[in-house]
């Protein structure tokens, strides 16, 4: 096992392919191999990184991805939101993952809906981009523009910890977001339950941008994931894309809240009842309430406009 003082480097190489990832109506995306690279081991030491971590952003260096099934997407109001199952999208960021080809992954609630209509959101239609249904709302939306809901609910608070088990050992994950002690405490959880390397946090009340944008970038990350709630932290992410050579980056909302215990989750009963709404607005009516009311009557009523503009009918 590798200490502070002495790393084990290894290099391991898979057969060349190429992973596609469907873009629902429009062509296959190709992941290409990425180059030859060597993995060395890391730790966490006062949120930061300690050793060189993973030369030319290799994780675990794989060279290529396995083929892996495609992601068809369903529009809602213009927005591409993939569909498909919790382990076939977990198969799909994995494999692009460690192809190294760059994927950004927001989850679509009712809020982020709302802003994407307004025209706050644009850019989430762009190719590196990949949208995930989450919560009610959005299943709703789903109905009434294409005559089913959504097949699984791929909120990020259940998704993302599954990710993080799925992921090679190793693989070094960077948090950005929530408040100092809780994200610390959250480093310390998910480094001693996952086989992943967290290779630093910062917290999401730093004022210098640019300061959090280099230290993210030090650390050398595979994965960052960023809690700042959206759509700071898809501004956020769409903005520091540019400047970090992550191939995975996440938007992740209240989840470090949640594994942190600053809020408390719904039982799983609720969860699966599709209610877990109504216990996080019981825990917190003041800032949800807007949200679980009025939210949601923007969007159907964007949804009867769009509608009746475009002419759309519900298949069969």
């Amino acid at each position: 096992m590798a200490t502070n003082a002495s790393r084990v480097s290894r290099t391991t190489a898979l057969p060349s392919r190429e992973l596609f990832f469907s873009s629902g109506d429009g062509p296959d995306i190709a992941c290409p191999d990425a180059p030859n690279s060597t993995v060395t081991d890391g730790a966490v030491q006062n949120g930061v990184a300690n050793g060189n971590g993973v030369a030319n952003g290799a994780v675990n260096g794989f060279r290529s991805c396995p083929t892996v099934p495609a992601l068809q997407a369903r529009s809602i109001l213009g927005l591409d939101v993939r569909t498909g199952e919790k382990d076939e999208v977990i198969g799909v960021l994995r494999g692009r993952l460690e192809a190294r080809s760059r994927t950004l992954l927001a989850f679509a609630n009712t809020n982020m809906m709302n802003a994407f209509r307004r025209g706050e959101l644009g850019y989430l239609n762009e190719r590196d981009w990949l949208v995930l249904n989450d919560g009610l709302g959005i299943d709703f939306a789903s109905r009434l523009l294409h005559g089913s809901m959504f097949p699984a609910n791929l909120n990020g608070s259940d998704l993302v910890p599954r990710l993080l088990k799925a992921l090679p050992p190793e693989t070094r994950v960077y948090l950005l977001g929530s408040v100092p002690d809780c994200v610390a405490r959250v480093a310390g959880i998910l480094q001693k339950d996952h086989a992943i390397n967290v290779c630093g946090y910062c917290d999401g009340y730093q004022v210098d941008e640019e300061a959090v944008r280099r230290r993210v970038k030090e650390a050398n990350p595979d994965v960052v994931l960023v809690a700042l709630g959206n759509p700071k932290q898809e501004n956020w992410i769409n903005a520091a894309c540019r400047e970090i050579d992550a191939p995975l980056m996440i938007g992740v909302g209240a989840l470090f809240d949640y594994i942190g215990g600053r809020r408390p989750r719904a039982p799983m009963l609720l969860r699966r009842m599709r209610l877990e709404w109504l216990f996080r607005l019981a825990i917190e009516p003041r800032r949800l309430f807007k949200r679980y009311t009025w939210d949601i009557l923007v969007l159907f009523v964007s949804i009867v406009r769009y509608r009746r503009e475009t002419g759309y009918r519900v298949a069969g």
